[in-house]
């Protein structure tokens, strides 16, 4: 006879299942409009009357926002929690999709994309970190395991998802749709998560001294790196030359993509569970 799960969703509880529901919600909406736009170029750039060499800053505003502020997510979760920096990150976020759904000019595109990317660099470590204080030890391992597979899927589909999209409706509608999915994720993210606070910054945080003193997360960090930069090297400039230059289609574009990084999601979880039972450092 079998116990109860030990990891997994069957062994979480209502509140629990409810953080996880709406941090897996808010990372995948940032983790999509990181490449689901990329199809969306020749669109928004015939649209708009756009001039092609503005059109990579409507990627380019939202990562660089993504990376100089996810640095400060941290340092203003420990002064106003992390529920609160979390959500109001994805509040944040969805007003900068409302902005890109009704900016008439590229120039303002490019300035909400900005705002936009702002309030994903505060969901992104935030649904991490209000994920695995939630699920306890035990699941915490499978937890991280769901949101890398979570993001990463709409990672890898958001050109393919967006290329569906533009087959029946406007690149408007791209950023239309996360709007509401956003809300919910908020308003089950009020009621889910509990306030907390992160340790209190030291007189040394931040410094390199103490990143020395965290081999772990130096080594999280730089991985972190290498995947996102192995991802947006390839990814962006791919899915412009499938379209310009051998002249397909949203679809069969965002297609491509998707084959050539379906391996990351489907092993997340497998990844996940194989910390829990044999450690991190093993997994």
């Amino acid at each position: 006879m079998t116990g109860a799960p030990t990891s997994g969703w069957r062994a979480l509880d209502s509140r629990q299942r409810g953080v996880l529901a709406c941090t897996l919600t808010a990372n995948g909406l940032v983790f999509f409009d990181q490449t689901a736009v990329t199809v969306a170029l020749p669109a928004i750039g015939r649209d708009l009357g756009a001039d092609a060499g503005l059109l990579p800053w409507v990627i380019t505003s939202y990562l660089a926002a993504l990376a100089l502020f996810m640095v400060v997510a941290g340092r203003l979760a420990d002064r106003l929690g992390r529920k609160r920096t979390f959500l109001g990150g994805l509040a944040l976020f969805a007003l900068g999709s409302t902005l890109c759904a009704a900016a008439p000019t590229v120039e303002l595109l490019i300035a909400a994309r900005f705002v936009q990317g702002t309030g994903g660099a505060f969901v992104q470590p935030l649904a991490l970190s209000n994920t695995t204080r939630a699920v306890g030890d035990a699941s915490r391992g499978w937890a991280i395991g769901a949101l890398a597979t979570g993001g990463t899927s709409l990672l890898v589909l958001g050109p393919l998802l967006a290329g569906l999209v533009l087959e029946v409706a406007s690149w408007r509608w791209l950023f239309v749709l996360v709007v509401p999915v956003a809300a919910v994720a908020l308003v089950t993210g009020w009621r889910s998560i509990t306030p907390s606070r992160g340790e209190a910054p030291g007189p040394s945080g931040g410094s390199a001294r103490s990143l020395a003193r965290q081999p772990m997360l130096v080594a999280s960090l730089t991985a972190l790196f290498a995947v996102q930069f192995a991802v947006f090297a390839v990814t962006v400039p791919l899915t412009l030359y499938l379209q310009h230059g051998l002249a397909l289609g949203a679809v069969a574009a965002g297609f491509v993509i998707a084959l050539a990084g379906l391996g990351t999601p489907l092993l997340s979880m497998t990844t996940g569970r194989m910390a829990d039972r044999l450690g991190p450092r093993a997994a």
